[in-house]
């Protein structure tokens, strides 16, 4: 994606608190971008809004009249309306201030909404106001729950499922193409400290790229997610593996596909793309036991580059 398209549908997703941009109306400005796309840079950007604004609204000052205002009887989802905030960020402080809980307690209870009936409510000593209390926290949980399209649990776990699908994806494509990889599991319980999704057990190439390893995201890459989320992650691998290859299903930025060593794509290569290269050239590392490594420089000249 070019920027200048990038930074258009940025400034039509500014909408804030329980609001919900026009997905379909920006999707038709931009008939190239796959809704997934847009949903991801949306959810980007009002993940780094709340993270510029949280310490704002949970200042204690602040906090305590939001509290206030919710134990009055306004509802959450009005609250974070009127300040411009995501419902589940804003119930998350309150529940914590409410019910003088911690956040792992928290998480359980937006998870689970029931679990706020068992539990004394800090604010309220009077039993039957204190009954009528959680019964509206699980109420407004559950409202935030369906009404927050970011920070909700259920948005959670559906972001994580589409995760583990696009890296199932990634295998089912490998093995169609003949490649042969080692999962991150197997990285893992062989001792790997650094592992990609997939370290292909010999290197293919991808338009003259050599390519050992690759990593799935199933998300949109723009400048602050490479930066902060992405680049120091992709150096490990190089470091550990060689040069690799990151597919972020959702798109990216095309000024950012400049690393020598990690090559960005937004889909599986198709096969006149890849070279598939035979076992490589291996020269002794000099070492008492005679171990093998990969000459590099022949692996080079089989793909010519």
């Amino acid at each position: 994606m070019q920027q200048h398209s990038y930074d258009d549908i940025c400034s039509s997703l500014k909408v804030y608190g329980r609001d919900y941009p026009d997905m379909d109306a920006i999707q038709r400005r931009h008939p190239g971008i796959m809704y997934d796309t847009l949903l991801s840079i949306y959810s980007q950007e009002c993940t780094r809004r709340v993270q510029t604004s949280i310490r704002r609204i949970g200042a204690d000052e602040n906090l305590e009249k939001l509290e206030q205002r919710f134990l009055n009887g306004e509802s959450v989802a009005h609250i974070c309306h009127d300040i411009k905030t995501p419902p589940c960020v804003l119930l998350r402080l309150l529940l914590a201030r409410i019910l003088g809980v911690g956040k792992q307690v928290v998480s359980r209870c937006l998870k689970d909404p029931r679990l706020v009936l068992t539990l004394p409510c800090k604010r309220v000593h009077n039993g039957e106001e204190e009954d009528r209390l959680r019964l509206r926290i699980a109420h407004d949980i559950e409202l935030c729950n369906y009404t927050d399209p970011v920070f909700s649990p259920y948005v959670d776990g559906l972001r994580n499922q589409v995760g583990r699908e696009f890296e199932a994806f990634l295998e089912k494509r490998l093995r169609e193409a003949g490649i042969a990889f080692r999962g991150e599991e197997e990285l893992r319980a062989e001792g790997q400290a650094k592992t990609p999704d997939v370290k292909l057990d010999v290197p293919i190439a991808v338009k003259g790229r050599i390519v050992n390893w690759i990593d799935s995201k199933a998300s949109f890459c723009d400048q602050w997610t490479y930066k902060n989320k992405g680049l120091e992650q992709f150096q490990g691998y190089v470091n550990r593996y060689g040069p690799g290859m990151v597919i972020y299903w959702f798109g990216y930025l095309a000024d950012l596909n400049n690393h020598p060593d990690v090559y960005l794509i937004d889909d599986f290569p198709p096969e006149e793309d890849i070279i598939c290269l035979p076992m490589p050239p291996v020269v002794s590392d000099g070492s008492a036991t005679g171990g093998r490594l990969i000459n590099v420089a022949a692996l080079a000249n089989a793909v010519n580059i």
